[in-house]
């Protein structure tokens, strides 16, 4: 069980560090956004069998207006990725949570 759980990690690890070369190299603010990029990552994760809800603030700080990433059950704990670099987060205090993006798109 021990192999099953270091090997899904270090294919998430490997997983990351593909999307986030391939994501850097897609971000366009103007034609594919963070909330684009959180909603095609929800959907890859959610397809391999991962829980993946969205996450969403108006005031993301470093006086940036708005943005969305995801953040992963693993092991029953949400981490938060941010949707552009996958790089894990702290969310700010102003976070809104939806179930999906489909969902938050009917806010």
């Amino acid at each position: 069980m021990r192999n099953k759980k270091r090997n899904l990690l270090i294919f998430f690890c490997v997983f990351l560090l593909l999307v986030v070369t391939v994501q850097l190299v897609r971000y366009d603010k103007e034609r594919y956004s963070c909330r684009h990029m959180a909603r095609d990552e929800e959907s890859f994760l959610e397809s391999i069998g991962f829980t993946v809800i969205i996450a969403r603030a108006d005031d993301y700080g470093g006086g940036q207006q708005g943005h969305m990433w995801i953040a992963l059950d693993i092991g029953g704990v949400y981490i938060h990725f941010d949707s552009v670099s996958l790089i894990p987060i702290i969310p700010p205090e102003n976070t809104e949570y939806y179930n999906s993006y489909e969902e938050y798109l009917k806010r």
